[in-house]
């Protein structure tokens, strides 16, 4: 079984949580960005365009908190106007809890954008640990 996701975090997505286990090796997820230029409705929200895009990095920290835990970078993936976030060994090791993401766009005329929308996460313990 596959620990995979795809989503944009812009898209409606308030209420959701990924949930994961402490220590699990997870494959990644795959982000849709999205402008949503106050539309309402989802299906007219233009693609981010990504080819003028430097970085893209995910800040991660415990819910409620103003300390990092990690920021990730993300792969920027033109082609289908996505980027694959990867979670590096050991940052989800001894974490219990409600945890968030904020995603950091840089584009290469050193312009930031960063994604109004904030991503949940809740990390439980491993029974086997």
């Amino acid at each position: 079984m596959s620990n995979f996701n795809s989503f944009s975090p812009n898209a409606g997505l308030g209420g959701q949580v990924f949930n994961m286990v402490e220590g699990d090796q997870y494959e990644g997820l795959r982000i849709t960005l999205k402008e949503s230029n106050c539309l309402t409705d989802e299906d007219d929200w233009d693609l981010i365009d990504l080819e003028t895009v430097h970085t893209v990095t995910l800040h991660f920290r415990e819910h409620g908190t103003t300390s990092l835990i990690a920021s990730i970078p993300c792969t920027v993936v033109a082609a289908t106007d996505t980027v694959w976030l990867e979670w590096p060994p050991g940052v989800l090791d001894d974490l219990e809890g409600s945890y968030e993401g904020e995603i950091e766009v840089v584009y290469m005329d050193t312009s930031i954008v960063t994604i109004f929308d904030i991503l949940n996460f809740n990390i439980r313990k491993d029974f086997s640990n």
